[in-house]
């Protein structure tokens, strides 16, 4: 499912905004560690699905990912994975200018936690 360049279904999917596809490829996995895996698969530019979606300004693929992992520990750690160039997918939307897609990040952690993501 992955090739030579580290990209996924997902990854493509994730760049084309294709929520619909994500959604069927991570419900196609029963386990909760296979969708884990997959979300934190890094492509030759250590990007995931999810730096891409939030890049591209993505925000309901964005929200099908961060919303497949059940543990909010799960969630903070894949906004945590930095790219080859050490940006977390929230540094990624500030660059971008994507509010929509940084409002995503933060929010879809549990609001009792720490919300110190991509802190610099």
């Amino acid at each position: 499912m992955e090739q030579a360049s580290g990209v996924t279904a997902l990854h493509l999917a994730a760049y084309w905004g294709r929520t619909e596809i994500a959604k069927l490829l991570l419900g196609s996995l029963d386990l909760p560690e296979d969708k884990k895996e997959l979300l934190f698969i890094q492509n030759h530019h250590r990007w995931t699905a999810l730096h891409t979606t939030i890049a591209l300004g993505k925000a309901e693929t964005a929200k099908v990912l961060l919303a497949s992992l059940d543990m909010p520990e799960d969630k903070k750690a894949l906004q945590l994975v930095k790219t080859g160039s050490g940006d977390t997918a929230l540094h990624l939307a500030a660059l971008k200018g994507e509010p929509e897609t940084a409002k995503v990040l933060l929010t879809s952690l549990d609001s009792s936690k720490d919300k110190k993501v991509g802190t610099l």
